[in-house]
């Protein structure tokens, strides 16, 4: 939001634009492992999967920024 410049609404829209898509993209991904006959622990692999690469998304992101 600090970097938009004058555009915090669109900034905002987008940040709420990308956490929908996550919320609907963690479903997806279990539901096809499970479709996939992958078995009930599946979506607890891809849960952790998924929380690990945005916990490095986010802190290599940090890390530029004060770098």
């Amino acid at each position: 939001m600090a970097s938009a410049d004058g555009a915090g609404d669109l900034a905002s829209a987008a940040n709420i634009s990308a956490f929908n898509i996550g919320n609907a993209g963690g479903p997806l991904l279990a539901g096809a492992a499970l479709s996939a006959g992958w078995g009930l622990t599946a979506p607890l692999w891809i849960a952790a999967v998924l929380g690990a690469v945005g916990l490095a998304l986010a802190t290599g992101r940090r890390a530029e920024r004060t770098g």
